[in-house]
């Protein structure tokens, strides 16, 4: 049996780390993002 402080605490644990992965994936998209951007750039010029 899980005590309620215990699971809260693992919530939070979760919470947290589904944040960074979120913050993490955003970031690797605007990269790439902006790469594909650049080289479309690069392309016309």
């Amino acid at each position: 049996m899980i005590t309620p402080s215990c699971s809260l605490k693992l919530w939070e644990a979760c919470n947290i780390l589904s944040y960074y992965f979120h913050l993490l994936i955003d970031g690797f998209l605007f990269t790439m993002f902006k790469r594909s951007v650049k080289l479309l750039v690069l392309e016309q010029n």
